[in-house]
């Protein structure tokens, strides 16, 4: 059985508050930066504190397009699209492209791009 500290079970069934607690994380560890599959077949960016809702789009078109976390370019069957909410801008939306096949497109786009990608995302219009 792994041993758990104070700290770990703070962070693990109280998040807000070991958050304002401790501001470096469990143990010293970086701010968690996920893309996780939400119900009705979103998205949820999480950035440190941050969470943005990724909604999913009909697909519709033609062509190909380029994925904006992995920058290679696919078909439109195998591209999601989804929106975003801008945050700091009321009624205000950014769309994008991304690949089908999430667990390969995060693995060549790696954390620095999916950093960037939530980055850009959190920029006002």
């Amino acid at each position: 059985m792994a041993y758990h500290n104070e700290k770990d079970l703070l962070f693990e069934l109280f998040p807000a508050t070991a958050r304002r607690l401790f501001p470096g994380g469990p143990a010293g560890a970086p701010p968690t930066l996920a893309l996780c599959p939400v119900a009705g077949g979103g998205l949820a960016l999480i950035d440190g504190d941050r969470l943005l809702e990724l909604e999913p789009l009909e697909q519709a078109g033609r062509g190909s397009v380029m994925c904006e976390l992995c920058s290679r370019t696919v078909s439109r069957s195998d591209a999601l699209f989804y929106r975003v909410r801008v945050p700091s801008a009321a009624g205000r939306w950014r769309y994008l492209a991304l690949c089908a096949k999430r667990s390969g497109c995060e693995s060549v786009a790696g954390s620095a791009r999916l950093k960037r990608l939530a980055q850009r995302l959190q920029q006002p219009v």
